[in-house]
Formats: structure tokens, sequence, C-alpha cells
């Protein structure tokens, strides 16, 4: 028998770790991935750890801002996985055994770098925005004036590009860094009190956190050295791999290759028998097929069966009944938008399941949130060296966070009572969030619905006029909490993960964490101006400002919401709560709450989910959890690093050509870089793979 799935089974347990047991096919996602290592002295903030860690931060702060505008290349925890073989070869080159810990703290800066960047980089500009484009300047009333620099001439320059004026950019760009790091680190703090219970007592596997502290424990540790040669084998083959999908490296370099595919779209053959449905085969690529592989069997399994159940079968089964309209010839997207947010409306039951995942488990964990909030009063000695911080300092911050944020939309003018329902349903998603990544490695965030929640409350009852300043600013400010902070609390539970595989303390996991947040909300704005400015926000090559915050306003006054309905809504909610609570008290209830949310909301890959479902089961059917651990976690998490590596490659390439860099020493820049690219991933991988098989 193997560790039972980690789902919400667990989350009812005592602070102790104590955990129910059932069900036929068990997990190895409660084990840690190896076994210990050696004694070493315990150190994370060492200067070669500390120096990487800054530069790692720094150059992903500014990769993540040029890719993203110019490639749509966008990162969270993936590229911080990813450096951990790039720091494992500048370790070895600065000589001397690293510790796990000191990968950590390059982990810690470079994900969470990551994450704040992901759509304030964009969001902050495209409010800026409002205050430039025509149709949008009669919204700019509604915001105060120190959200954009008061000379044209400068919010010009800023569009089209113009020399920079910092003297016009302090006041706005000072509110921006503190909004941002406002918000990113409420999502935190919301998080952090329960950073024991999710790690610690349910084990939640957070598959990218997985497999990075594999690599480090394989690599840095020399934990169970006969495992590296399937992470040396993953990592070739995700590096193969990745080089022949299609807009692959060989791509950008100008081969004419259109890759190979494994994309299929089976919804034309379907129509006659099932008219409505909707149903493909993904692009499976190797970081995909690590996460799928590394998350519980029945979360990949209900994922399969519900993608299937809600797009395939009830979705024909309503344009039958005639509650979906039909017709002939349209395209796997046209169908599934179509049951998607009409008929039952999957999108809207799929949200309200979604928050179910966040709120309910904190309840229903009733024992260790009554354990934790009693700790404000009666602190224990342990917790400075055990936990991030005393829960005190948690709950305080959470609390003096959430005052902070509400005092500045109020400022701005969002009345208190809403603002106060916006931000605890946003700290609801947040802890969804951090589950779905958890348990599955998506963030699914739809904010038409959270606008739709409150315009169900405020609005349509007459509280609030929607066609106001209050209507755009609930738009406006719903997105703007949503693109700063949402994957604040993502990226630090899921480094806490990593932490707690490798042993380092949370205390320095957070600090990591900080300063990683710190450089995105500083730096990271402070290029983003720079380079509005240089190239113009508004213009193809760095188009940092668009339209979209600006329409989300909009769209809230006019009260557009994808024909969002309260009846799925709480439907989908009574839905989650009832399946999450039926497995506290039945764990051998075969469905995953996650693989539901997962088959409703992203049903695209739900044959890629029976396909790894198949692999993980005859893994564990036929080799066990050994097999499992010293195979299967080590190959996976080399086939991810393989992977994202090469979209590196691919996304650094494209960068090039795309800001207008056609040679390098006389070499056209795509041919060159790839062909570095190429000598100093696949040579290695290769040698180390030979070497790793026949050492004996």
């Amino acid at each position: 028998m193997l560790p039972k799935a980690c789902d919400a089974t667990n989350i009812s347990t005592r602070l102790s770790g104590q955990r129910r047991r059932g069900g036929e096919l068990e997990e190895a996602t409660k084990t840690e991935v190896y076994g210990t290592s050696e004694e070493v002295v315990y150190k994370a903030f060492t200067v070669r750890a500390l120096v990487l860690g800054l530069i790692m931060g720094f150059v992903w702060v500014i990769s993540q801002i040029i890719m993203g505008v110019i490639g749509g290349y966008m990162w969270t925890g993936e590229a911080a996985a990813a450096m951990m073989v790039v720091t494992y070869a500048v370790f070895s080159l600065l000589g001397g055994k690293a510790r796990p810990e000191e990968y950590g703290v390059v982990y810690g800066i470079t994900e969470t770098a990551c994450c704040a960047a992901l759509g304030y980089q964009f969001a902050f500009p495209s409010t800026v925005y409002i205050f430039i484009a025509p149709q949008f300047r009669k919204y700019a009333e509604f915001l105060p004036s120190y959200m954009a620099p008061a000379s044209k001439s400068v919010l010009k320059a800023a569009a089209k590009g113009g020399p920079v004026t910092w003297g016009e950019w302090a006041v706005p760009l000072a509110f921006y860094m503190i909004l941002g790091l406002v918000l990113f680190m409420l999502s935190v703090f919301t998080i952090l009190p329960f950073r024991r219970q999710v790690i610690e007592v349910e084990r939640m596997p957070f598959p990218v956190a997985t497999a990075a502290a594999a690599v480090v424990r394989i690599t840095a540790a020399k934990e169970h050295p006969e495992r590296a040669k399937w992470l040396w084998l993953g990592l070739l083959i995700g590096l193969v791999w990745g080089l022949l999908l299609p807009d692959s490296l060989l791509t950008a370099m100008g081969v004419k290759w259109e890759g190979l595919s494994t994309e299929r779209d089976f919804t034309g053959r379907l129509q006659k028998v099932l008219p409505g449905s909707a149903l493909m085969f993904p692009e499976a690529t190797p970081d995909l097929v690590c996460w799928f592989y590394l998350i519980p069997l029945e979360v990949q399994i209900t994922t399969f069966i519900a993608s299937i159940f809600f797009y395939v079968i009830l979705a024909s089964i309503q344009v039958k009944a005639g509650w979906l309209s039909y017709t002939p010839d349209q395209t796997y997207t046209d169908y599934l938008i179509e049951s998607a947010t009409h008929g039952i409306g999957y999108w809207h039951l799929g949200d309200g399941l979604y928050l179910a995942i966040g709120v309910v488990p904190i309840f229903i964990a009733y024992r260790y949130l009554k354990d934790t909030l009693s700790r404000i009063a009666r602190p224990q000695p342990d917790e400075k060296e055990t936990e991030p911080m005393p829960y005190r300092y948690m709950w305080l911050g959470m609390a003096a966070l959430f005052l902070i944020a509400l005092g500045i939309f109020v400022k701005i003018g969002l009345p208190a009572p809403l603002t106060i329902i916006m931000l605890l349903m946003q700290m609801g998603y947040f802890h969804a969030y951090m589950r779905s990544i958890g348990m599955g490695d998506w963030m699914i965030p739809h904010g038409y619905q959270m606008r739709a929640f409150y315009d169900w409350i405020f609005f349509r009852t007459g509280v609030y006029n929607p066609n106001s300043k209050i209507g755009f600013i609930t738009g406006w400010g719903n997105t703007i909490v949503t693109e700063a902070a949402a994957a604040g609390g993502v990226a630090s539970m899921e480094t806490f993960r990593f932490a707690f595989l490798t042993g380092m303390r949370p205390r320095d996991m957070f600090i990591a964490q900080v300063i990683g947040a710190l450089f995105m909300f500083t730096i990271g704005l402070v290029l983003v101006v720079t380079l509005m400015h240089k190239f113009g926000g508004a213009l193809a090559t760095m188009r940092f400002m668009s339209s979209y915050m600006g329409e989300v306003g909009e769209r809230s006054m006019r009260r557009s919401f994808l024909d969002w309905r309260a009846s799925s809504f709480f439907g989908g909610f009574l839905l989650g709560a009832a399946i999450i609570v039926l497995r506290v008290f039945a764990p051998g209830f075969p469905l995953s709450v996650y693989g539901i949310l997962f088959g409703l909301l992203i049903p695209r890959y739900g044959l890629l989910y029976l396909v790894t479902a198949i692999a993980k089961y005859l893994t564990l059917r036929y080799g066990g959890t050994k097999t499992y651990e010293s195979i299967g976690v080590p190959f996976a998490a080399g086939l991810a690093t393989g992977g994202i590596l090469m979209v590196i490659f691919t996304a650094i390439t494209v960068t090039v050509r795309d800001v207008g860099i056609a040679e390098i020493a006389g070499i056209a820049s795509t041919k060159l870089l790839g062909g570095i690219f190429l000598v100093i991933s696949l040579v290695p991988a290769i040698v180390v793979t030979i070497r790793a098989f026949t050492r004996k």
C-alpha cells in the first residue's frame, strides 16, 4: 500500500500531522522525495548564494519584463526550477560543495521575482494608458491625478517613445511600487499562517517545487547518486523533445521546421453523434507531462472523466435539450465557449467550485486554525525556528496589509463596503490559486466572475450606480488586485514546499521571497518605465500599454460578465464544498475536487491527463513506490528542466531578433545564439548521461 493521495482528506487533521488513510490507489505524494543525506553545517545566506540569488533575481526581472512583452514568454516557478541546473553548474565552477539551502535562496528569489512581475508589468502601464488613450480619457477623471505623470509631453513620450523625465514619474512610480508591494504581500500573508497545514500536514505535492527539489537533492546533496542517471537522461530527452516541438529554437534560428505536434482535434468527428461536444488532444510539452505525472493519480483520472462528461456528453445533451445553441462546422473553441458560458455554464460552475477549494478547507481544518489564532496571545518558543515568523506577526501582518489596501482603494474612490468584499473574495481565491497550483500547477483566475459577484451584491440591488465612477473603479480595482497579487501566495507556498523537501528553514525562504518581491516592485518598475520611453509603451516592440485595464472598468459599468449567473456560481460552490466534506468522512471516495475543477476550467488537457495517469499507474502498479521515487521522479524532473531550458533559449533568441539585433560579430544573431545554446546544452547533457549510465 502506498500513502493515500493528498486531497481534502487530510485538511481536518491535527497540527501534529496525524493523517487519515484509505483508498485503493495510494500515492507517494506524502513522502519526501529522497532520504536523508550526510550531516552538513546549515547556512543559507552565504556570500555565493546571496550574490547568485541577487544576480538571478535581477536577470529574471529583466527577462520576465522584456521576454514577456516581446515574445509573450511569461515565467513562474518553472523558470526557478530550471535555474537549479544552472545554479548547480555555477556552484560547481566556483568550487566546494554547495548546500541545498543555498540553492533555496536562489530558488526563492527567482520564483518570487518572476511571479511578482507576472501581470503587474502590464497592469500599471495600462492604467497610465487610461490617461492617454482617446477612448478612455472620459474615465481618467475617475482616477486620482497621481496615478500618471501630469505632463502631456511625458505621457506622449511614455506611449510613443521619448526621454524620461524622472521628476514627473516620481509620484506615480512611488504609488505603483507601494500598491504592488502591498497587494503582493497581502497575498503572501494571507497564505502564510497555513504553511504548516498545507506543506507538513497535507503534504501537497506542488509538482514544480518537487521537481526542483529533486534536482537539488540529487546534484547538490548527492543523495542516492544512482538516481542521477535518470535525472540526466530526462534532461537530455527534455532538451531534444523541446527542440522538436513547433515554434521551437529551430524555428527561431530560421530553420524550415514545422515541428512534431501532438495536437489533434477530434471535435469535428463527434458532431454527428454528439453535437456541441468539444474534444482535443493538446500539445504535449515536457514540463506539462512532468507536472501531470507528479500529481496524485486520482486528480489525473478525475480531470479526464470530468472533461469528457461536461464537454462531450453533457454538452451534447444540453444541445439536444435546447439549452445551448448549435451551429454545425464550428471549431473546438467555439463549442467550448458556448458550453462554458451558456446553459449550465461550466466556467460559472467551476468558478464557484474554485472558491470552495480555497475557503472550505480553512474551516474544516478548524483545529489548526484555532491553534494558530491562539498563538497570537500565547506564542510558542519554537515558532522562531520552525516557522517563517511567529504566528502573532503573520496574523497582524495580514490585518495591517488588509487595512492599508483598504485605505488605498477608499482613497482612490471605491466605497469601503465594496472594497472589503472585494479584498475578502480575492483572499479566498488566493487560497484557491495556491491549492490548484499545489495539486496541478494550474492557476486560473476569472476576473469577470468576481466583478459579476460585486455587481450582484451592490449594483443589481441599487446600492451603487454601475454607470459611475464606482462602477469603473470596481472593474479596474479588482483587476489590479489580481494582476499584482494572485501569484504572491502561490509563489510563497511553492517555495516553502521546496524548502521543506530540501531542509531549508521557512524563515530563510521567507527572506528570499521578500528580496524577490522587492526586486520586482522597485528595480522592475523602473525598468518598465525606462523601456516604455525608449521603445514606446504603446508601440509594437515593447507594448506594455494596452486597453485592457480601461476595458475591464468599462465592462463593469456596462455589466458585461459573460452571462454570469449566481445559480451556477453558488451551485459550483456547494458542489465543491460537498465533495471536500465527503472526502473527510469517506476518504475512499474516488473523485477529486481538483480534478473536477480542472475538467471544468481547462478541459483541453483531459486526454493528456489520461496518458500521464496510465504512465503513473503502471509505475506504481509494477514498480511500486521505490521505482516511482528512484526512477519516475528524477526522470520527470529532468524532463521538465530540459524542456523549460529549451523554451528559455528560444525566448532569448526570439527577443534578440525582435528588438532588431540582426547580426552579432557578422553572423545572424538567431543562428549564432541558437547554435551556442544547442552546444552548451546538448553536448554536456549527452556527455553526463553517457557517464552516468557507464559509471560502475
